[in-house]
């Protein structure tokens, strides 16, 4: 008995082929976005205050190889570091490797992202979509957002595309986001776990193989990891979700009190409101394209949790909405079917649209001057290794009396958040309660 296939979406006609001005003018605009999208610093240096304490605690964490998920617990993971990219308990060979593997995805996601357009206009609306991605730092406090991205676009592209290195290489996102930041990586498992299953309920023409071999691969890659990164993956997931849930009711910002501008609520209730007209106006179509249809609840998806996000707590977080959403609208207009792609690419342009006034501050002649700068900067730490307190006043402000220094000896000091900084600058003995927001 034979399996039954269920071919992919109906293809567009073959594409009249480009000139070569139109193909310059493509990879310029690729070039471009690709360099505002290179890492601004190889690290940063740690400093005084509730949000740097935090961020030091994760890598004083792994320096000093406690347990995730046991001997401290936090909605980050192991893979923190690379958010808080501290020079604490983490070398300049392994920041290095790391950017180059993220960079390289992006390079890939750009290159093939391109390679989908047919007109100017295309190329430049995918050129905004990647230049308001630096709105938060990509490498940095939205790292969470880039990678779920990247890792969207791995799932869309096998999809629609049938590339099975695009499987593979998105069920080893889907760990590092789960390693980086928990209640985010909760969803990426989820979503792997419903797409894999989508694939076999639904095989490609390749058959259910592919999908077989990539539930097998999920599973041995989670427990090498969970290994490999000394987590306690069940400590590690519920204490995440506990803390998650705790911290954001704790944390609530309310938006009456909101010193952002009063009209970015309105502004992305506007970008989901076209998103939801979109399948309300083309539910035949989408019943007739499942793939699309789910492509569009995983968006659908990730726009909730990046909303949640950006209005639970509303001091500075509304810019994350605004840096992700409309690349993530962008994929599913990048491959819709001929039937969908002009309603598509009309909630594409109206997510720009109204994403352009969070991204004002990008729109600047100076912009690639300063990028040149930062990474003569990233190169110059690279290579020479500069010492890493230099200048830096932190190291004297947080500076304790050498009397209490000589009370304090070598007894471990029970810290609020805020004081972890004062911990690390005077070098005091870190063995702090496993929840350091208790």
């Amino acid at each position: 008995m034979t399996t039954a296939t269920i071919a992919p979406a109906i293809e567009s006609p073959p594409a009249p082929p480009l000139s070569w001005f139109f193909r310059a003018y493509r990879v310029a605009l690729g070039a471009l976005a690709l360099l505002f999208l290179l890492p601004n610093d190889l690290f940063i240096r740690p400093s005084s205050g509730l949000d740097p304490s935090w961020a030091i605690a994760i890598n004083l964490a792994f320096e000093r190889g406690m347990r995730f998920g046991e001997d401290f617990i936090f909605t980050f993971g192991p893979l923190g570091i690379f958010a808080t990219r501290l020079n604490i308990g983490v070398s300049t060979l392994a920041m290095v490797a790391w950017d180059v593997f993220l960079v390289g995805s992006i390079a890939t996601v750009l290159t093939l992202t391109l390679r989908e357009t047919r007109t100017y206009l295309s190329v430049f609306l995918a050129f905004l979509a990647a230049l308001l991605f630096t709105v938060v730092a990509p490498y940095t406090t939205a790292l969470i957002n880039t990678l779920f991205v990247i890792y969207l676009f791995l799932l869309i592209y096998h999809l629609r595309r049938g590339a099975l290195w695009a499987l593979a290489l998105a069920v080893v996102y889907s760990w590092l986001i789960f390693f980086t930041k928990a209640n985010m990586g909760l969803p990426a498992l989820a979503l792997m776990g419903v797409y894999l299953a989508y694939l076999l309920i639904r095989p490609r023409p390749g058959g259910r193989r592919p999908a077989v071999v990539a539930v097998a691969g999920f599973v041995v890659l989670g427990v090498v990891l969970t290994v490999a990164l000394n987590v306690d993956i069940i400590g590690f997931t519920l204490g995440s979700w506990h803390l998650a849930d705790a911290y954001n009711d704790a944390m609530v910002f309310p938006l009456v009190n909101s010193p952002l501008p009063p009209e970015m609520l309105p502004l992305s209730l506007a970008i989901i409101g076209a998103f939801i007209l979109l399948a309300l106006a083309n539910w035949r179509a989408m019943v007739r394209d499942l793939d699309f249809a789910f492509t569009y609840l995983m968006i659908a998806g990730y726009i909730f949790l990046v909303f949640k996000h950006a209005y639970v707590r509303t001091w500075g977080h509304p810019w994350y909405f605004f840096q992700s959403v409309p690349a993530a609208i962008g994929l599913l207009a990048l491959f819709a079917s001929p039937a969908l792609r002009r309603w598509t690419a009309g909630v594409f342009v109206v997510a720009l649209v109204c994403a352009f006034p969070a991204g004002a501050q990008l729109y600047s002649s100076q912009s690639v001057a300063i990028k040149a700068r930062q990474l003569q900067y990233y190169a110059t730490m690279a290579v020479t290794g500069q010492p890493y307190f230099q200048d830096n006043p932190d190291a004297q402000t947080q500076a304790l009396p050498q009397s209490t220094l000589d009370i304090i000896g070598d007894g471990s000091v029970d810290v609020m958040p805020w004081e972890i900084s004062t911990v690390y600058f005077n070098d005091l003995n870190y063995d702090p309660r496993p929840v350091v927001q208790s």
